[in-house]
């Protein structure tokens, strides 16, 4: 009798460890949605297409993974070593399955920037799950919320803005959005964990590290732009146990080193990538004779005034209701105690990484900080600021949920409002299906005098915008690329040399018109 009852208690056991809640259906349900969205987006929407002369020349452009000193790009390894390694897989996994050269580029890319943002995300509900112990609704609402506001936060007109993981080509979402989302995820990896970052580094296995290490060095070694988002939050947390060591002294000098070890190596890998920058090729040629302050900060400034202003209108009400509210508790409670230090931290690394940006942006030029891929870290930390205040009153007035559907629905209309809404990620916005026209046929061109057998060719291009004198984006230079990418893509059977001529009828074939 004992044994059949042990053994029905097991069964039970069993069903319920292996039971599929209705929860997570509600889970598996919204981040597959979520994905699907984003892959669509990227691939149907606003499509990446190989189409200006950096996309051709980068996406076979393999450097060593280390830094080069005085090369053009001496730090960008992450860069100038995934994308090649990407644009690979798209030639000679994908592109047999889909019989389509650019369609599997444009596949391969386009799932690659959704899963990094996919994965930002799922970073981002694992913070406010753990931080501010949200619920799985709570967890689901505050997601698309914030998914929502980085498509939102940017959009003041009718036609053509930018969304916080817009660039201008297939090349900058390698070198700039890329590296945002790896820098970002980092950190909400580490304030999503148990213990301080320090911690979790002396606590953490050798395969933990060693993938901590790989994810650290490529993140540094992506673009300077955004290595401050990490750094920043690297730098506050070490101040944090520096004040703690000067007050308490406790531990010796070589505690505190041993103990803050993982920060220090950080931080001081960044300033020697920083060294190694400043004597690039590239930095010279872009570095001006003084630093822009005033010109950067009218750029800020004019840029922050385009915000939009129904997401500012709500981020100004979450904010407002949420400090009410600490100061009402008195900071008793665990989850007051983590808002105020979220509070504090997000703008403390909102303010060091505006200033970093300001100072970098004054030295390369005023207008990079109107680049939605150059700012994001300044509105990461404002986001994350606004996101643990959202939270933070869901938590405190658990009846507020009840406006959340309403908000983001508003929210979603605003966005949708207007025609061709958000910029096409290309040089000059052009229509996707025009650069893929526009390209096919330089492939077409290439092909051809490869089944001829010529060694030597003129390649036809589009007339450029006209605000170069190299004929951007289809630059007069990019010959050699094109020939080596498609030779390297098993397209065309050798390197053919290139001679690129531009082409009115291009223009008029394709109907290509450049604002100047």
């Amino acid at each position: 009798m004992s044994s059949k009852i042990g053994a029905l208690q097991t069964e039970k056991i069993k069903s319920e460890k292996f039971k599929f809640k209705p929860s997570a259906y509600g889970k598996f349900f919204f981040w597959a949605c979520t994905f699907l969205f984003l892959f669509i987006f990227f691939t149907e929407i606003h499509p990446l297409v190989i189409y200006d002369s950096d996309d051709w020349s980068n996406i076979s452009y393999v450097r060593q993974a280390y830094p080069l000193w005085k090369d053009w790009n001496p730090c960008r390894v992450f860069p100038e070593t995934f994308l090649p390694f990407i644009a690979y897989i798209a030639a000679f996994l994908v592109k047999p399955l889909v019989h389509d050269y650019l369609l599997s580029m444009t596949l391969t890319f386009g799932f690659v920037i959704s899963a990094a943002i996919f994965i930002y995300l799922i970073l981002f509900w694992k913070w406010i799950k753990v931080k501010f112990k949200a619920t799985d609704t709570q967890a689901i609402v505050c997601t698309l919320a914030f998914l929502l506001f980085h498509f939102s936060i940017l959009k003041n007109g009718w036609a053509g803005n930018s969304y916080l993981f817009f660039s201008e080509n297939v090349t900058c979402y390698f070198y700039y959005v890329l590296p945002n989302l790896m820098n970002a995820g980092i950190v909400l990896w580490f304030m999503a964990g148990p213990t301080d970052l320090n911690t979790t580094w002396n606590n953490g296995n050798l395969l933990k590290k060693g993938c901590l290490i790989l994810l650290i060095y490529l993140s540094i070694l992506s673009n300077l732009f955004p290595t401050i988002i990490l750094i920043s939050y690297i730098g506050y947390n070490f101040l944090l146990a520096f004040i703690s060591f000067i007050k308490k002294r406790q531990k010796t000098v070589w505690e505190f080193i041993k103990e803050n070890l993982f920060s220090i190596v950080c931080i001081g890998f960044w300033l020697i990538s920083l060294v190694y920058e400043a004597a690039g090729e590239r930095s010279a040629s872009i570095a001006s004779s003084s630093i822009q302050i005033k010109e950067t900060l009218n750029v800020l400034f004019a840029y922050l005034y385009q915000l939009n202003r129904m997401t500012c209108r709500i981020f100004i009400l979450a904010v407002g209701i949420a400090i009410v509210t600490w100061i009402r508790s008195k900071n008793k409670r665990e989850i007051d105690k983590y808002y105020r230090n979220t509070v504090i931290e997000t703008l403390i690394c909102t303010v060091v990484v505006t200033i970093f940006l300001v100072l970098l942006c004054g030295v390369s030029g005023s207008g990079y900080l109107s680049r939605t891929d150059v700012s994001f870290g300044i509105f990461f930390y404002g986001f994350l600021f606004v996101m643990g205040s959202f939270i933070y009153v869901l938590q405190e007035h658990p009846k507020t949920t009840l406006a959340v559907p309403l908000i983001l629905y508003i929210v979603l209309m605003d966005i949708l409002v207007g025609e061709q809404i958000f910029r096409e990620s290309n040089m000059g916005s052009l229509n996707s299906k025009v650069c893929i026209s526009v390209s096919q046929d330089l492939i077409d061109q290439m092909v051809k005098a490869d089944q001829e057998g010529k060694t030597e060719m003129t390649l036809y291009v589009p007339v450029g915008n006209g605000k170069t004198d190299d004929n951007w984006p289809h630059a007069k230079y990019m010959g050699y690329s094109v020939s080596r990418t498609l030779c390297r893509h098993g397209i065309i059977s050798q390197i053919i040399d290139v001679d690129v001529e531009p082409a009115p009828e291009m223009n008029e074939k394709y109907h290509i018109v450049y604002s100047k």
